[in-house]
């Protein structure tokens, strides 16, 4: 007597967007954790709540970006340049600069007027924007003074 097969019924999967490049998705998941902050508020804002947002895995987020919930275990005392024409990184400042700030890391963020991803390196001419870079590398100076000299 032949066995009848049995057909099970395949599993639900969540709703996942299809992989985009590493920049791509870097970008879907600010655009989500912007949107919910504004709504939401930085600190009811969870990574999952930004995974979800973004179509991803709360693991997935974890490849591109560290959790939130990490930032109050920061340590060192922090300081960030920005250009202001990358915007890609300067959006995301005041949030990181609140979270920094919430968590009492000392801190120091600069967005630089006019100038570019990478605006310090003179090996790229189409970037570097001297004056910024210069402004940069002495708030860096004095920052390490501030925190390492002993």
């Amino acid at each position: 007597m032949e066995q009848k097969k049995v057909r099970r019924p395949l599993a639900v999967r969540s709703q996942r967007k299809p992989k985009g490049s590493g920049q791509e998705r870097r970008d879907e998941i600010i655009a989500a954790a912007k949107q919910l902050f504004m709504t939401e508020g930085f600190a009811k804002v969870t990574t999952r709540a930004i995974a979800e947002k973004a179509g991803l895995s709360q693991t997935g987020v974890y490849l591109y970006f560290p959790a939130k919930e990490d930032i109050p275990k920061i340590k060192a005392a922090v300081l960030v340049h920005h250009g202001e024409l990358d915007t890609r990184l300067a959006a995301t400042w005041p949030a990181y600069d609140a979270a920094l700030k919430e968590a009492k890391v000392p801190h120091e963020g600069y967005i630089y007027a006019g100038a570019v991803h990478g605006f310090n390196c003179d090996a790229t001419p189409e970037r570097y924007n001297k004056p910024a870079a210069d402004l940069a590398w002495q708030r860096t100076i004095d920052w390490f003074n501030k925190y390492t000299r002993v």
